[in-house]
Parts: structure tokens; C-alpha cells; sequence
């Protein structure tokens, strides 16, 4: 029993972060987007 509750947890740790990443990864991409095209609005609008 705690030979697989050991090897659970240890799945677990491993699964997590590749989890956050996969969520993290689209979501840190758009925000990324949303603020280059911010700093291209900004810089275009400076540019003048």
C-alpha cells in the first residue's frame, strides 16, 4: 500500500508540472501577443 501510494505521489509531482506547463504555455503565449501588439500600437503611435 505504501510502496504505491510512494509511487503516486511520484507520478503525481512528475504529471504537475508538465500540466501547469501545458496550461501555462498557451496562456503565457497570448499575453505575450497582447502585449507586443500593445508595443507596436504604442511605437507606431510614436512614431508619427
Amino acid at each position: 500500500m505504501l510502496k504505491g501510494n510512494v509511487a503516486f505521489f511520484l507520478n503525481t509531482t512528475l504529471m504537475l508540472p508538465s500540466a501547469s506547463a501545458f496550461i501555462m504555455g498557451p496562456t503565457m503565449l497570448m499575453s505575450a501577443d497582447s502585449l507586443g501588439l500593445r508595443v507596436v500600437k504604442f511605437a507606431s503611435v510614436y512614431s508619427r
